[in-house]
């Protein structure tokens, strides 16, 4: 009958009408999917915005990628590697070790960026984690340090330009505190930021001066000219420490 055919084509449109809905279901899953930035576009954006003085996104994309990295960074199990897994364990171990340096390279930021919002306590929190992250410092920080106790402590601690950099960038982050405490506590800051850059110039001019390391110098460095760019690294940072002085 004509009415029944008319039915057999509504269920059928129903059916197709059903079907699109769940296929379109599914493409709006993997659209999201899709849609989700990759952690070096998002620190590119970041860096954008900061060039633009535009702090206000540039705060929400470094909270956005610290949001990504903690995760990696805290939710690390410290169960014991057996011989079957023991070089992954080792690879895990990397990926954790730098993600820690790359998070707290992006809570320095955010703290200078809520420092010059005023967000002084923000500013205080994001450095400290950032300091947590990179770990203790390898040598022994006190305030009676000479320079040539510490040029023997370099001695006795791994010398490379990666401890090097380190350094710089916890002294960095003890400087900023410094700035952002009062009294002791910000003087203590300000020490260690400067005994750290002590230490990350006397690592550069072992390197250099270690005949032993001279052909090593350019791998560390990263770069063709790596005795003149490690030269100009120990400049910056003896102005820098005249400076801070």
């Amino acid at each position: 009958m004509p009415g029944g055919k008319k039915k057999t084509k509504s269920s059928s449109k129903k059916k197709n009408k059903s079907s699109r809905n769940k296929g379109g279901g599914a493409t709006t899953t993997t659209d999201d999917r899709k849609k989700a930035i990759p952690l070096d576009e998002v620190l590119s954006q970041a860096e954008q915005a900061m060039e633009m003085s535009n702090v206000d996104a540039a705060l929400q994309l470094f909270t956005y990628a610290s949001g990504i990295l903690r995760p990696r960074v805290h939710n690390n199990n410290n169960t014991p590697a057996t011989d079957g897994n023991s070089m992954q364990q080792d690879n895990d171990n990397d990926t954790i070790e730098q993600d820690k340096k790359i998070l707290s390279t992006i809570l320095g930021k955010m703290g200078e960026i809520k420092a010059s919002n005023g967000n002084v306590d923000g500013a205080r929190s994001d450095f400290l984690d950032a300091v947590e992250l990179l770990g203790p410092s390898t040598y022994n920080n006190n305030n009676n340090n000479s320079n040539n106790d510490m040029t023997t402590e370099v001695g006795e601690c791994s010398s490379n330009v990666e401890t090097a950099q380190t350094c710089e960038s916890r002294a960095s982050l003890h400087l900023y505190l410094g700035q952002l405490s009062c009294g002791n506590e910000a003087l203590t800051s300000l020490n260690v930021g400067v005994q750290e850059l002590q230490y990350a110039v006397c690592i550069l001019e072992r390197i250099i001066n270690s005949s032993a390391n001279a052909k090593s110098i350019e791998d560390d460095v990263d770069m063709n000219d790596g005795d003149d760019n490690a030269m100009m690294s120990i400049g910056n940072l003896k102005r820098f420490l005249i400076e801070t002085k």
